[in-house]
């Protein structure tokens, strides 16, 4: 029995070991690239599952791994204090989630999960493929209600066909409700044989907000409708506004453009919408959507988003030069563009730097938000120790508390590094 623990103990401490770098600072020019850490989670796992949307609670970081389970993770020092198994024993495939108070609401693949933080439970996990003939993999949500982008499989004499509804959760029992179908407009639907077995349009991302001015909780819904014909591309993407405490229209269709899809989450701030489309960058009204600015220029924006500081949109440029470009909020013109290398994570502005790893280069970098000056472009400690050992597509940032300096989160392929905010 002594021998039993004594190995469990040596596999704990070989697949989850924490570790300070004892490494110095380097620096190439000005811009540092190696730089110690504060710990290191090491997990021995090729292939860590990143989620594109951070789950955190009460200082601990919930992070997916490639034997399908869940670990709950010090924030502080790195220490797994607890892990799960995932219901999905293929792959763990999560983007968008809904976090409210200690709940987490997961939609992987068919599946639909709430996920206890605290208790690091399942609460309940919803089969939906017998409901839905397709579903979106990402969600949003809004305190007690969480929103699921799907076509159902009976659709009755609705008109609506092959369309993505929207439908609300209740993040307590999972039971879900049909909220609307968007107004598509006045295109021409497709013919029989273009449209069987296709999705061609719908709802493709809700953004719920509680509305200073009313109290009521808001929907700001992007739809499209996409599809070929004979004839040629079908194409147009909309923008609307829906009162969900009410459950009324105050805007249905603003159009966007073709081939306006929103690339990351939209930002509302003052009464203005900020998003990224494929080529554009738009401030808008909330209360209209009305344009306020525009930026058109033709450039690809990383799917994954921007972030913001105190007055300037960030974003990545995923054209034929990669950069990072910041644009004044209150008019839109050019703040700054940074050369950049591509297919970053999700970036995050903390005390005005920007963090974000690239697959691009396999390094996490760190820019000055106010002149775009580069401070970090770190290499991966693993990657001098292994192959493969460079950092992947995931870096949040925590604020630091009672003054101290913030934490900076990153994953490699086989751990979980923290660095200390720069700022």
């Amino acid at each position: 029995m002594k021998a039993f623990f004594k190995i469990t103990f040596l596999i704990c401490f070989l697949l989850f070991s924490c570790e300070e770098d004892p490494a110095p600072t380097v620096y190439e020019g000005n811009i540092i690239v190696r730089h110690p850490h504060s710990w290191r989670t090491n997990t021995n796992k090729i292939g860590i599952s990143a989620i594109e949307d951070q789950m955190s609670f009460n200082g601990y970081i919930l992070v997916p791994n490639s034997t399908n389970t869940i670990a709950k993770m010090n924030l502080n020092n790195g220490e797994i204090v607890n892990e799960v198994d995932y219901f999905n024993k293929d792959i763990i495939d999560i983007y968008d989630i809904h976090k409210y108070q200690n709940k987490a609401i997961i939609m992987d693949g068919w599946h639909n999960a709430c996920l206890n933080m605290e208790t690091m439970e399942f609460e309940w996990v919803k089969e939906r493929h017998s409901q839905f003939e397709w579903i979106s993999s990402w969600t949003s949500g809004i305190e007690n209600y969480f929103f699921l982008f799907a076509m159902p499989r009976d659709m009755g004499d609705t008109t609506n066909h092959r369309y993505l509804g929207c439908y609300v959760g209740d993040i307590h029992t999972g039971e879900l409700e049909l909220l609307f179908f968007p107004d598509l407009g006045e295109l021409p639907e497709p013919y029989p044989i273009d449209a069987f077995n296709t999705n061609v349009g719908g709802v493709q991302w809700i953004e719920p907000l509680r509305d200073p001015k009313s109290k009521d909780i808001f929907l700001i819904v992007y739809s499209s409708k996409q599809y070929k014909t004979i004839e040629g591309q079908i194409s147009q993407d909309y923008m609307g506004l829906y009162n969900f405490s009410k459950r009324e229209w105050i805007y249905a269709r603003v159009p966007l453009g073709r081939t306006s899809d929103i690339h990351g989450r939209p930002i509302i701030e003052n009464g203005r919408i900020y998003h990224t489309l494929f080529a554009h960058i738009d401030c808008r009204d909330l209360y209209t959507g009305e344009i306020i600015w525009r930026v058109t220029d033709s450039v690809y924006h990383s799917p994954s988003g921007f972030c913001m500081n105190d007055d300037k949109i960030i974003i990545f440029e995923e054209g034929h030069d990669k950069a990072v470009a910041a644009y004044f909020k209150n008019s839109g013109s050019l703040a700054w563009r940074t050369p950049s290398h591509g297919s970053v994570s999700l970036m995050t502005e903390l005390n005005d730097v920007v963090y974000f790893t690239s697959t691009g280069d396999g390094r996490l970098h760190a820019l000055d938000a106010n002149t775009g000056e580069y401070l970090w472009r770190l290499y991966s400690p693993e990657e001098f120790e292994t192959p493969r050992g460079n950092f992947l597509w995931s870096c949040y940032a925590f604020p630091g508390e009672y003054g101290e300096k913030g934490k900076i989160i990153a994953n490699s392929y086989y751990s979980i590094l923290c660095y200390e905010a720069i700022r």
